[in-house]
């Protein structure tokens, strides 16, 4: 499909994909909005930036019957940033539609939650898995719910996350016959083992382990000697404040392992005049919100962040991604690097790795078929 036109799609909905501005089908939207539209069970691996959020949200809205005032699709995501911004996709993709939406996340009194469903009566529902357990045990009916969809599927299926996803599908009322949609940017072979148990004959739109590139980000390391508080040039504050001052950019993420790690470096570089937002698990909904607020808008440039950012966030000015701390899989390495070089733009990821463990440098060039350069003296990303 090259064209939105060609989907079929309503023209209140197509109008809202326009009016959002969207203008052809990304290579993912073209596959895959008209299976979901005909209620196939799918499987959508895709690289961060490239439009897999507005092929799903796209293909519930074809589905969606303005006269059932009941939940009919259902959307679950790990983290209360990505709820809200898939939220906010929705509403402007059904702008012209009558269409009602809401999301859930914790950080909110379940009372009030449960108050505004009664007043929305929403068909669509985004929400972490936590609370939306919480509102099907308590008011949420799923008689006329037909799809759902785990976005960031990978980390949903794991951990924490698969018991509370189990506990939720039970609830399910049409759970045998409901239309899954599984999407993440990587599908690690377990999970597609396990998604084998829950998806039926699924479509599956996929770019193979060995084919996940990061084309278009240019990824850098600088080897430090030291932690922190040393005079040396290669200490690692030192480092990154060197490329603060010296590289040009819009906006950037610093990714940190431990909220420890983000607080001490955002104390760090406000001593110095870097003017920063941080996020991490241990803040309030309202902090949280506060800081992506500030990001988003401009008011700070530099976000610092644990991984509960690194997936399917899209801030359009980032331009550079820089890891103080390496992550601990391949698999987030690529999530972290997609927050640069959204939607084909140019972007880079610049990672911090100690001198003696310049094996990791060389895993990640492997496992992606990538080269990882020492950063220059002269860089320039303007």
């Amino acid at each position: 499909m090259k064209r939105f036109e060609d989907l079929g799609l309503k023209d209140n909905l197509l109008a809202g994909i326009y009016k959002y501005g969207f203008e052809q089908p990304s290579y993912v939207q073209a596959h895959g909005i008209k299976p979901i539209i005909e209620r196939r069970d799918c499987i959508i691996q895709s690289q961060s930036g490239t439009g897999k959020t507005g092929t799903f949200t796209i293909g519930m809205l074809e589905n969606i019957n303005p006269e059932i005032k009941d939940v009919q699709s259902i959307v679950i995501a790990p983290t209360r940033e990505l709820v809200k911004q898939t939220y906010t996709v929705l509403q402007n993709l059904s702008c012209m539609m009558d269409i009602k939406i809401m999301y859930l996340i914790g950080g909110v009194k379940v009372s009030k939650d449960i108050k505004d469903y009664n007043q929305i009566k929403p068909q669509i529902i985004v929400s972490t898995p936590g609370r939306l357990y919480d509102l099907m045990n308590n008011v949420i009916t799923t008689k006329h719910t037909a799809t759902l969809v785990l976005d960031e599927a990978d980390e949903l299926l794991t951990g924490n996350f698969k018991d509370q996803l189990y506990n939720i599908f039970k609830l399910l009322e049409n759970h045998e016959n409901i239309q899954v949609i599984l999407v993440s940017a990587t599908i690690p072979p377990e999970i597609r083992d396990l998604s084998a148990k829950i998806l039926r004959n699924p479509v599956e739109i996929l770019v193979k382990t060995e084919d996940l590139t990061l084309e278009g980000i240019k990824q850098y390391v600088v080897y430090y000697d030291s932690q922190r508080h040393s005079r040396d040039v290669n200490n690692k504050l030192h480092c990154i404040l060197h490329i603060l001052e010296n590289i040009a950019f819009s906006q950037t993420i610093i990714y940190v392992n431990t909220r420890k790690t983000c607080e001490y470096l955002s104390e760090r570089l406000n001593e110095f005049e870097f003017v920063n937002s941080i996020i991490h698990s241990d803040m309030s909904q309202q902090e949280r919100t506060s800081s992506m607020t500030n990001f988003k808008n401009g008011s700070t440039r530099i976000l610092i962040t644990t991984d509960l950012l690194s997936r399917g966030i899209d801030v359009q000015q980032i331009s550079m991604v820089i890891n103080y701390e390496m992550p601990f899989s391949n698999e987030v390495y690529l999530h972290r690097s997609g927050r640069s070089g959204r939607y084909g733009r140019k972007g880079i990821c610049i990672n911090f790795v100690y001198y003696k463990k310049n094996d990791i440098i060389k895993n990640l060039e492997q496992f992606y078929n990538t080269f990882i350069s020492e950063l220059p003296e002269d860089l320039d990303i303007s």
